[in-house]
């Protein structure tokens, strides 16, 4: 529930793709997502996952939540969600899936890391239910859909 995270003052609203907010020092990124409307009508915002639990949401337009709000969910659910990424074939997804006709309207972009390597995923409209099955479980389990709202 989002009843339980507080918005931290410190952070201002960012028209970045990815959140301006400084991680402590030895806090390190586990996992991103990042959805952006290339049309100017669908939502656009960020989820970045710190190792620790802590989570960054930047709702960028179109969003319920505008701006950058940090919250914590449980370290071990963190790292449950990179799990699964993994096990649902993650690392194994090409770099970038373009769009099959030329007429998307939104950009979605899944940054993981895996120990030292980074893997990145481009979904421009042709995503393989596999990753957007990915995108989806991110958002559910980080708890924005209400910071989101209606996609």
């Amino acid at each position: 529930m989002l009843s339980s995270c507080a918005k931290d003052e410190n952070i201002s609203p960012s028209s970045g793709s990815h959140s301006s907010f400084k991680a402590p020092e030895g806090d390190e990124l586990l996992l991103s997502f990042a959805k952006k409307s290339l049309d100017g009508r669908g939502s656009a915002y960020t989820i970045d996952v710190l190792a620790s639990g802590i989570v960054l949401f930047n709702g960028i337009e179109n969003t319920e939540f505008r701006g950058e709000i940090k919250f914590e969910m449980d370290r071990d659910a963190a790292w449950d969600i990179a799990f699964e990424m993994q096990n649902q074939g993650f690392y194994d997804l090409q770099d970038e899936y373009p769009s099959d006709n030329g007429t998307n309207t939104t950009r979605a972009t899944v940054l993981a890391l895996d120990n030292e390597n980074v893997k990145e995923v481009i979904d421009q409209g042709d995503a393989p239910d596999g990753l957007l099955s990915i995108q989806k479980m991110i958002v559910e389990r980080t708890n924005v859909v209400e910071l989101i709202g209606k996609e």
